[in-house]
């Protein structure tokens, strides 16, 4: 048991967030993430917080290509200083879409499908004024293991972030956020970044690309400098990957070798200005229409 739950398969566990598939009163499988609180971790309680605030507006989202979020709570433990917040969300049992491309290569008809699916669930976001921030493989889910009919599901949606357009009149929002392989030039804060581009709507479009990129190449996007005719790959995860797109106008590496149409529509989608990158309706009315 996990409080108030009984765990069926535990999917991830650190040091304070679990994440485990149970069972709701009729049966059906969910995932449930506990956050384990602590009066000695606000910077935890602060993340919950958070993540409580933007409930409501999850709560309020359906779509199809979009995990289904039920339902939050917040639950004493058995010690006076501790407690656990408790997340309860829609469970996809085929794994992620990272996961899937690391096994198997992508047929024609299945990648114009879910590259359709992942835009269709960014377009239904923005249009709700909300930005997801941390678009990639590993957070877009295989609905059921039967890959040939299954849809694909956003999901980590505790992230998203209201913009603040009605607020400031402007498209933006408040902080940076993401994976840095995925990450746009105006995610890139700090000594690293250069021009100050808003965090918007299009963000989650560079991450688009960078997602189409890993279903293509079957790896995270790889980033090369090349000195005096000389190529030097960088290590995933590295912060000189910051500094390429960040400072010095880089970009995930292309092949000349996928189709034309994939690799422009790549290239549209990492343009280093925000403002003149498509939109997810333009691209869903360009490519897929």
């Amino acid at each position: 048991m996990h409080g108030p739950f009984q765990v069926v398969k535990t999917l991830y566990a650190t040091g304070y967030v679990t994440v485990f598939v149970s069972a709701d009163a009729e049966g059906n499988e969910i995932v449930v993430k506990a956050v384990h609180l602590s009066a000695r971790e606000p910077d935890i309680q602060r993340q919950v917080q958070k993540l409580e605030s933007a409930m409501p507006a999850l709560r309020a989202l359906s779509h199809p290509n979009l995990v289904q979020h039920i339902q939050s709570f917040q639950r004493k433990d058995n010690y006076p200083d501790l407690a656990s917040y408790y997340l309860t969300m829609e469970y996809c049992n085929g794994g992620s879409l990272s996961e899937f491309v690391r096994g198997q290569a992508i047929g024609d008809h299945q990648l114009d499908r879910w590259m359709r699916e992942i835009l269709e669930a960014l377009a239904y976001l923005h249009r709700n004024s909300l930005v997801h921030r941390d678009l990639k493989g590993a957070n877009i889910l295989l609905s059921t293991p039967h890959f040939e009919t299954c849809g694909l599901k956003i999901c980590d949606l505790g992230d998203i972030h209201q913009l603040m357009g009605s607020v400031t009149g402007r498209d933006e929002v408040s902080d940076s956020h993401g994976t840095i392989a995925y990450m746009s030039p105006e995610m890139i804060a700090g000594p690293f970044g250069a021009e100050k581009f808003q965090i918007g709507r299009k963000t989650d479009i560079w991450s688009y690309g960078c997602v189409v990129i890993e279903m293509l190449s079957r790896q995270q996007p790889q980033f090369i400098v090349r000195l005096d005719g000389r190529d030097y790959p960088l290590t995933n995860g590295s912060k000189k990957i910051l500094v390429f797109v960040g400072r010095d106008g880089g970009r995930p590496e292309l092949s000349v070798a996928w189709p034309l149409k994939l690799y422009n529509l790549i290239d549209n989608c990492l343009i280093r200005d925000p403002q003149k990158r498509p939109s997810a309706q333009e691209l869903l009315e360009s490519q897929f229409s």
